[in-house]
């Protein structure tokens, strides 16, 4: 499954920063998914569990979730 999470930083909607979150697969083809985060010019590999996790300070909330579904038979 493809799964992309865009976030917002900020306190109100009227301004703020995004970044984003991104599970790609390995393109080698080795089976090892990896999640991206890409802030303006910077990427940066992130482990799974720094997804959820907020530092204090941290005012980024889930903005929008975006999906792909794969069927059993590897169709989208």
């Amino acid at each position: 499954m493809d799964v992309t999470v865009l976030n917002h930083h900020g306190s109100s909607a009227m301004g703020g920063h995004y970044t984003l979150e991104v599970l790609h697969p390995d393109p080698r083809g080795t089976g090892q998914e990896g999640w991206l985060r890409l802030d303006d010019d910077v990427v940066q590999n992130i482990f799974e569990e720094d997804l959820a996790v907020k530092d204090i300070g941290d005012d980024r909330s889930a903005y929008l979730l975006f999906y792909r579904r794969i069927s059993p038979g590897g169709r989208v």
